[in-house]
């Protein structure tokens, strides 16, 4: 669970656009944290047509300038729900589960094939 003092920023890449969907579940979840025990003190976007680029000019800007104790990151194709952020925000925890990742379903083919769950896999490579 995250500690009482600990802060969260919420952090997006798109291309320019989102759906009113994506901003209204983000700005809903935003508005109702406080009054969940949540506290989220900054938003990171990065607009752009590179993802990877996008993701690593946003992750580096918040480990730069030490914006908040923990990131949630979020696709922008995503819808956030209250719900989910609870059960993510106690979870974590700094020493135990220092990174917590959500599972995508996918499809390799366009056409046909169920969609599969994926999960994300990360790896430290120090400095």
């Amino acid at each position: 669970m995250i500690k009482e003092n600990e802060t969260l920023t919420i952090g997006w890449c798109d291309n320019g656009l989102t759906d009113g969907k994506f901003a209204e579940a983000v700005l809903g979840v935003t508005l109702a944290a406080p009054n969940n025990g949540m506290k989220i003190s900054h938003s990171l976007r990065v607009a752009g047509n590179q993802i990877g680029r996008q993701r690593q000019r946003l992750l580096n800007h918040w480990y730069d300038t030490n914006l908040s104790d923990w990131l949630l990151w979020i696709d922008s194709d995503i819808v956030l729900t209250l719900d989910a952020l609870y059960l993510l925000w106690n979870v974590v925890d700094a020493e135990k589960y220092p990174i917590v990742s959500g599972v995508y379903f996918i499809s390799k083919e366009p056409e046909g094939e169920l969609m599969r769950p994926f999960p994300c896999i990360f790896k430290d490579l120090g400095d």
